[in-house]
């Protein structure tokens, strides 16, 4: 359900900055209310790590859905009592994601300590099949909610989400052991230079990723007469495709970790330097449908492998840190995807893209096959000692 809000409020949150803003600054206060509604995440990784990293991961996800929950009623109130300006509509967005990077986390952390690690690329691909199926739905029920109400009414609602979300996490909360931890058999300890290396690799491949997704209204006004109609299609095939993936990356497991990192980053990269030739039309929607479902598996087997890399102990500040560094790369990759187009042209900045997708998920793979954690995981036999080759940045720790 607060997978459905978060969709619903990707059209409310910005159609109620437009309504609040003044006339001549709407452009600027949807921008500040679409950056509010996810950047503090980023920051919050880093200032509140030392106060919750070592918080149990089910409170952590239950404390940001009650903090979501809060901060949008509170808005959705305000703009109801006519009190809401532009200033304070995007301070209570503002505040609403500042734990949102720790929530997610936990929820990922949660699953880890429920799930035996055989079972844990199945589960992630569930939670993430779902998150997809209601991204999908929920701007279509924002864009009729707000069409017949009111984009607060929609914010409110998101709201309602992540209270019932709230509830049922802490209703669910165990005190006991995880039965992963009690049927897990003893494995090497994690190499948090190794996990942290991930990160930042795969913050790198959704920014080449992010750079590539911007240079679609181009492609789709050059390579079609009727563009919108055709960037509409590539949306709908990339969905439909990670939906598609999301289902397969069950089947996944059973497969070393830096074997199946190399080979959907790989053929990702193909997929995406499709959109770099001059082919057909129809060729460049399934291409991009199986784009989708690649980066659906591509995400799903990144965070297993970040699972079973990082030391327990450490689990959830890395996972924090992973959705953060997402948080920015995304955006990042907005504007390198502007820049590349403008120096190399808009066919060869995607291929230029695609080929560093390719050598960002390849060093991800090095990387992998360095965590003495991951190779047992995997059945393996690689070193017993990580080589310095992957210690890209200091051991985080969250402070």
């Amino acid at each position: 359900m607060s997978s459905l809000g978060d969709g619903m409020a990707e059209v409310a949150v910005t159609w109620l900055a437009l309504q609040l803003a003044p006339a001549g600054r709407e452009s600027w206060w949807v921008a500040a209310a679409a950056g509010a509604y996810a950047l503090p995440g980023a920051a919050g990784t880093l200032l509140l790590g030392r106060f919750v990293r070592h918080r149990d991961p089910v409170l952590l996800a239950a404390s940001d859905a009650a903090l979501r929950a809060v901060a949008l009623t509170a808005v959705a109130g305000a703009y109801l009592l006519g009190a809401l300006t532009p200033a304070l509509y995007v301070l209570g967005l503002g505040l609403s994601s500042v734990l949102h990077a720790w929530g997610q986390a936990g929820m990922y952390g949660w699953l880890a300590g429920e799930l035996s690690e055989e079972d844990r690329l199945a589960g992630n691909a569930t939670l993430s099949g779902v998150a997809t199926v209601a991204a999908l739905g929920g701007p279509l029920l924002a864009a009729a909610l707000v069409a017949r109400t009111d984009a607060a009414l929609v914010l409110a609602v998101d709201g309602g989400t992540f209270a019932v979300l709230a509830i049922a996490l802490l209703a669910g909360r165990r005190r006991s052991p995880s039965r992963a931890a009690a049927t897990e058999r003893p494995r090497p300890p994690g190499h948090p230079a190794a996990a942290t290396s991930l990160v930042v690799l795969g913050a790198v491949v959704l920014m080449f990723f992010g750079a590539v997704y911007v240079m679609l209204p181009l492609l789709a006004r050059q390579q079609s007469g009727s563009g919108s109609a055709f960037l509409a299609v590539l949306y709908t095939a990339f969905t439909v495709g990670a939906l598609a993936g999301s289902g397969l990356s069950g089947f996944l497991d059973g497969l070393p970790p830096r074997t199946l990192i190399a080979g959907l980053t790989g053929a990702f990269a193909l997929s995406l330097a499709v959109l770099g030739l001059h082919v057909p039309e129809v060729l460049t929607v399934v291409s991009f449908a199986v784009s989708g479902m690649l980066w659906s598996m591509y995400s799903t087997a990144s965070i297993t492998l970040l699972q079973r890399t990082a030391e327990p102990s450490t689990l959830v500040g890395v996972l924090a840190l992973n959705s953060s560094a997402r948080l920015v790369a995304l955006p990042v990759g907005y504007g390198l995807g502007g820049l590349l187009v403008a120096l190399a042209g808009l066919r060869p900045a995607i291929l230029w893209a695609a080929l560093s997708v390719a050598c960002a998920g390849w060093a991800t793979a090095a990387c992998a096959r360095l965590s003495p954690r991951t190779e047992h995981a995997a059945g393996g036999d690689g070193p017993r000692h990580p080589a310095a080759v992957c210690s890209v940045s200091q051991t985080w720790r969250g402070d």
